[in-house]
């Protein structure tokens, strides 16, 4: 039982850091073309 729940806690821990990068990337790749416009 204590061997599923620490499982399942790393998989929720994984899956909370893929969406951490995710977001990131996504307000990265929003930035980078405004700056880019901004720019020119």
């Amino acid at each position: 039982m204590m061997k599923r729940i620490s499982q399942s806690r790393n998989l929720l821990i994984e899956a909370t850091g893929l969406q951490v990068k995710i977001s990131q990337a996504i307000s990265l790749g929003l930035q980078n073309p405004t700056a880019n416009k901004g720019g020119e």
